[in-house]
């Protein structure tokens, strides 16, 4: 990605700091995963957003003065020969100024000395407290140096803002550089799953549909995925957050597969859900429809103006209709909607956290999660859902995010109902709000009854 864009992204940042204020922003850190090796990289996503760099344990610091100038500082791991013949080529102090368009670059062993001096007269830093419990104690160890040097004429900030409140608003609206990159890595998703389609057979094992997957997206630029894949037959489709991916594909049973690539630090997010023998029982195809009913529902909604609240009231009302027809569900739907209503509202003033149970809000045996997320840099990305407690978020053009309602009759459930045990069935597309309503940046995947029996049918071109 062109520098340019990060400068542009650090100007609109700097808009809306205050004059004579400070922003530090750390980069993530490697992280052991057993004895000396380490989990693969990935970079801080507020991090990489305003810098481009992709190198762990630097810091950035954006100052805007009080005449408005904005200063923007690296601190980065030193050039060594020695380590780069290891683990790589580092920007260094030199390629921070050249390459990513610091207007000062320090080694990071300068930190505890030049930050400080940053700090000094400022009347804030935006700073996100709670996130890295490491850089939150070296923050608050540079401020207390400061006030320490009160009586030689020095002041340390007044405020500690969470630059967050700024920052992941920009992030929400993505710009069309974001989307043609979010554009690539949903291409490559939608390839994956089809191929996943042609290649599934009775008597596979998960984990080779795990690997056809892995081969389409580093065959076609994702350098990973944007999460652990889910790929979950039969009864394990039931398990929302399943991936483990290690059981055999029976005959009847059916096949969800939850996974996106990632496409320059940004995700893609579908599931699918298929017959491992190619076609749906009559079961499976009613419950099946139920859901893509749903999610057509909740498409049709997302529209600027309308609210995250309305498209997933819109899943949930034909979910809620289909279930009472089932006889699964009683009451009606506007008798379940005003008691999911009411529910929240007492959750809200007692400040209740954590999933509605079953117990209080019966369909959510069946619809245990909410119609989606926000989509972006990270696969849950950032952005608030509620303006405040009574006011949800409108959507807005360039807003994206997922639709996945689902359906699961988990066999755990004293109350599961026998003729439905171990149907797990979701439906994921990601969409785009537009100027005049929406558009499904995933469509091609194939999602009905039909496109899916047909596909099934083709051969793959990948041995598995």
């Amino acid at each position: 990605m062109e520098m340019q864009l990060f400068a542009e992204r650090r100007a609109r940042f700097a808009e809306r700091m205050e004059p004579g204020s400070v922003a530090l922003f750390p980069a993530s850190r490697e992280k052991i995963r057993n004895h000396d090796v380490h989990y693969p990289f990935r970079q801080n996503s507020d991090f990489y957003y305003l810098t481009g760099l992709d190198e762990p344990e630097s810091i950035a610091a954006l100052i805007k003065e009080a005449s408005g100038e904005l200063r923007y500082i690296l601190f980065v791991r030193p050039r060594d020969i020695l380590d780069e013949i290891w683990t790589g080529v580092r920007a260094g102090v030199e390629g921070a100024r050249e390459w990513l368009g610091a207007t000062e670059a320090f080694e990071l062993s300068e930190a505890n000395k030049e930050i400080p001096a940053l700090l000094e007269d400022r009347l804030a830093v935006y700073y996100a407290l709670g996130f890295d419990d490491t850089f939150d104690r070296r923050v608050i160890g540079w401020l207390r140096s400061v006030r320490a040097a009160m009586r030689g004429g020095v002041n340390p900030p007044e405020q500690v803002r969470d630059p967050r409140a700024i920052l992941h608003e920009l992030r929400l609206r993505k710009t069309p550089a974001e989307l043609e990159l979010l554009r690539k890595a949903c291409a490559i998703s939608r390839e994956a799953h089809r191929e996943a389609m042609k290649a599934v057979q009775p008597g596979m094992n998960e984990f080779q549909i795990q690997a056809l997957l892995d081969f389409i997206y580093r065959r076609n630029g994702s350098e990973r995925n944007g999460y652990n894949h889910i790929v979950a037959g039969g009864k394990n489709a039931c398990i929302l957050h399943y991936d483990r991916n290690n059981q055999p594909l029976h005959d009847g049973d059916l096949l969800l597969i939850d996974s996106g690539a990632e496409y320059g630090h940004y995700s893609a997010d579908i599931t699918s859900t298929f017959p491992v023998n190619g076609r749906f029982s009559d079961k499976q195809k009613r419950i099946y429809e139920i859901v893509y009913g749903a999610q057509q529902a909740a498409i049709e909604a997302c529209k600027p103006g309308n609210t995250f609240e309305q498209v997933q009231h819109a899943a949930r009302d034909h979910l809620v209709a289909a279930l009472i027809e089932l006889g699964l569900l009683e009451g009606t739907v506007e008798s379940i909607a005003q008691q999911e209503k009411e529910l929240l509202e007492t959750r809200r003033k007692e400040r209740t956290r954590g999933p509605i149970k079953p117990e209080d809000l019966p369909y959510k045996q069946f619809y245990p999660h909410n119609i989606g997320h926000w989509l972006g840099m990270d696969v849950h990305d950032v952005g608030r859902y509620k303006l405040d407690p009574e006011r949800s978020q409108p959507l807005e053009p360039g807003m994206c995010l997922t639709i996945e309602p689902g359906l699961y009759f988990y066999e755990g459930y004293e109350n599961c109902p026998k003729e439905w045990a171990n149907i797990g069935i979701r439906i994921e597309d990601d969409i785009l709000i537009t100027e005049s309503g929406h558009e499904n940046l995933t469509a091609g995947t194939p999602h009905t009854v039909e496109e899916i029996e047909a596909i099934i049918q083709e051969p793959s071109s990948i041995p598995l």
